[in-house]
């Protein structure tokens, strides 16, 4: 494949789908990280009494700012996979070019016909 210069509006596309790449991974932290202090950490630490049994009802908050979280993941998903068609005019194929492999190995260049 020949290089070539990239336009201004690939380049933004490029820009667009890392960022959404980029808020998709610190969204999928942060609904973890809320997920397991929600359903987990809380109610292990009131049963072993750290926490006051009145910390229960930090759990419903909690639950729903994950479900945005979830929400907001989904959005970026959609986005992301709308700005990755600035790949297609960039790369004209998603795969490389040559002789195919299979799952063991066995393949490789196709044999050329003289």
């Amino acid at each position: 494949m020949d290089p070539a210069t990239l336009s201004n509006a690939e380049w933004t596309g490029i820009a667009n789908m890392l960022t959404n790449l980029w808020v998709m991974l610190l969204l999928i932290i942060c609904i973890g990280t809320l997920y397991l202090a929600t359903h987990v950490g809380i109610p292990s630490l009131v049963a072993s009494h750290p926490l006051p049994q009145s910390a229960q009802r930090l759990r419903l908050p909690l639950y729903v700012l994950m479900f945005v979280g979830m929400a907001l993941y989904a959005y970026f998903v959609a986005a992301a996979i709308g700005e990755s068609s600035v790949l297609g005019d960039i790369f004209d194929t998603y795969w490389i070019k040559g002789g195919s492999i299979d799952l063991l190995g066995h393949g490789g260049n196709p044999q050329s016909v003289h």
